[in-house]
Formats: C-alpha cells, sequence, structure tokens
C-alpha cells in the first residue's frame, strides 16, 4: 500500500479523547495514513474543546479535530465542515445511580424524590419519565460527573453509553440503567464520532473520507437536519432518534419541547429519506 502522510489530530487528556484518538488512529492506519495526537488547551469544559480545535484547524496546527457529533452544533463555523462521521453506533443514554437511591420497583428504577445530575435538554424527558425527580444540571466531563456522583452530590447522572463505555472510569459501585432510544430520545447523533476537518483542505478530506461511514450518514443527516430546521423556527429539540429496519424502512423518534413544562414526542416512519425530516418537523409543529 502506497504511505502516505501522517495526520495531526487534535485531542485533550482524558481518557475518553484518548479513546477517540485510538479509533481514528486505527481506521486511517487501514488506508495508510499515519496519526499523530496534538493536544488542545482546555480550561472551561467541553465546548472549550471545541472552540479550541476549531481555532487550531483555522491556523493550521492541526489536520482533523475529533468530536462526539451529539455535542456539535448543527451550525458549522466558517472555514470548517464535518469531513466524515464514523465509531460504533450507539446512541442511548445510561443513568447511572447510587445503589441506595436504586430502587427496582419505582420508575427508572429510583427513589422516589430522587436527585439526578442532568443536561440542560434532558430535563424535560427525563421528568416526563418520572414526575416526582428532583433535577440539576450536571457540569463537566463525564469523569466529572462520575466523581460528583461518587460524592454523594447527586442520587444519579444521566450520560451517553458511548461515553460512559469508553472513559475508562470504574463504575461498579453504581447500578446502570440502559435508556431505550426509542422511550428516552437521545440528542442528535449521539454516539457517533465526527472528524472537523478545513474546509478549503482536499487531501485532508479525502484522507478522512475513507473512514467515512455512508450507512451512518444516511440516518444521522436526517437527525441533524431535524435538529436543524427546529432551530431554524426557534424550537428546542430536546432528541431525535433515527434507525432503519432491516427491510430498510425509516423509523424516527423526535421530541421537542412543547410549552414551559411539556414535551411533544411523535414516531414517523417511512421508505424513503426523501423529505423525511421535514414530514417530522411537520408533525412536531402541528
Amino acid at each position: 500500500m502506497e504511505k502516505r502522510p501522517t495526520l495531526r489530530i487534535g485531542t485533550e487528556g482524558t481518557a475518553f479523547c484518548k479513546h477517540k484518538f485510538n479509533v481514528i488512529n486505527e481506521l486511517l492506519a487501514d488506508h495508510g495514513y499515519g496519526a499523530i495526537p496534538v493536544m488542545i488547551q482546555v480550561t472551561d469544559g467541553r465546548n472549550d474543546f471545541i472552540r479550541n480545535a476549531e481555532i487550531a484547524l483555522l491556523n493550521n496546527e492541526i489536520d482533523v479535530a475529533v468530536h462526539s457529533l451529539g455535542k456539535l452544533s448543527v451550525n458549522t463555523t466558517d472555514g470548517i465542515r464535518i469531513g466524515a462521521v464514523c465509531a460504533p453506533h450507539n446512541p442511548a443514554s445510561c443513568l447511572l445511580i447510587r445503589k441506595e437511591a436504586y430502587l427496582s420497583g419505582e420508575d427508572l428504577f429510583l427513589k422516589p424524590g430522587a436527585l439526578v445530575g442532568v443536561t440542560p435538554l434532558s430535563i424535560l424527558q427525563l421528568t416526563s419519565l418520572k414526575s416526582d425527580l428532583k433535577v440539576k444540571i450536571a457540569e463537566g466531563t463525564v469523569i466529572e460527573r462520575i466523581n460528583a456522583l461518587q460524592k454523594a452530590e447527586f442520587d444519579a447522572i444521566l450520560v451517553s453509553a458511548f461515553e460512559l463505555d469508553n472513559c475508562g472510569a470504574d463504575v461498579s459501585e453504581f447500578e446502570i440503567l440502559h435508556l431505550n432510544p426509542r422511550e428516552f430520545v437521545p440528542a442528535a447523533g449521539q454516539g457517533v464520532l465526527a472528524l472537523q476537518v478545513r474546509a478549503n483542505d482536499e487531501a485532508i478530506l479525502q484522507a478522512v473520507r475513507r473512514v467515512h461511514d455512508n450507512k451512518m450518514f444516511d440516518t444521522i443527516s436526517v437527525e441533524r437536519k431535524i435538529h436543524k430546521q427546529l432551530a431554524d423556527v426557534s424550537k428546542i429539540c430536546l432528541g431525535v432518534h433515527c434507525a432503519k429496519d432491516h427491510q430498510n424502512y425509516y423509523h424516527v423518534w423526535a421530541v421537542m419541547q412543547s410549552d414551559a413544562n411539556g414535551i411533544k414526542k411523535i414516531q414517523v416512519s417511512s421508505s424513503t429519506s426523501f423529505e423525511l425530516a421535514e414530514d417530522t418537523v411537520h408533525q412536531l409543529l402541528s
């Protein structure tokens, strides 16, 4: 195989970021590309990493930035594009529960009045499944949130299964409840890795396109399109999940905030992805 260039991959020091680098490194190596990690300075959590990685891309300090697609805005930064999506797709979310708060006879296996660390977009969905929950925004990386759970700052925390599986933390002291993405609908693109590149760098774009998962992109693009269309009409997309069955029919589960305290959740099926996003958004808004 022809020897191809070594790509500079933006990363940071967490176990999850190291895992993401290793995944991309192995995929690129299968096509003859080398990869080296380049540390991105982070002072203020995940959004800081995304922002600083984009700056590093634009300054030609790195060639590729690897992100969890569910954390990326649907509005791209000028001069940057998503060149590929890849990695095993596990869109589910999990509740990580302290054993003293775990109660098998209760909804979500949580004791009444349990305090759960959540993201802002998950609050209404979670409380719709168990109305007596207390919720609080949990800041920081998945490791920082797990540390807060160990210190009993929460009874449980909500995390993505993909992050939990690959963050390197020992969570054996907790109970884990996997939430079906059809019932607790995740953020668009959750569980997928996105490779950002400079929009005008054709050589790097061609390199990352070799690891692009077209089959995954087929459903992920529907999710991202729904999210963006709702954002364009100032509606909050709480979650959207698209999957194909064995007959190649598309199925979409989507959740939107309907008012200050309520949600609207729908399921749409189609034999094609053509106008599937538009149809889903129309049903959510009607």
